[in-house]
């Protein structure tokens, strides 16, 4: 099972963009890693927990999810908000799996 979270921008909307994450092993040193590195090297961490997601690129087109293609799936995604909200949307997640029983 996957923990998807849902883009809540105004300007994407419209445009359904969302990411699934996975809902397992989610060790605390992930956590310190993506507060403590840099951005490009805390967003690799990010990566390793997406498994599909719906995004669009600066010009509005689709954007496909390749787990081998690290930080280049992230090259032509809006900088100014999107790669924020990929950070934000992983907090979410974390805490959504914190939230929800397994059983």
């Amino acid at each position: 099972m996957t923990i998807r979270i849902e883009c809540d921008l105004e300007a994407f909307e419209k445009k359904k963009v969302w990411i699934d994450f996975r809902d397992d092993r989610w060790p605390f040193k992930d956590r310190r890693q993506v507060t403590s590195l840099a951005d490009d090297e805390s967003l690799l961490v990010v990566a390793s927990y997406i498994e599909d997601w719906s995004m669009v690129d600066v010009d509005g087109k689709a954007v496909p999810f390749d787990s081998e293609k690290g930080l280049d799936n992230f090259l032509m995604l809006d900088d100014r908000e999107m790669i924020p909200w990929v950070f934000s949307a992983w907090f979410q997640a974390r805490r959504t799996r914190v939230e929800v029983s397994k059983n």
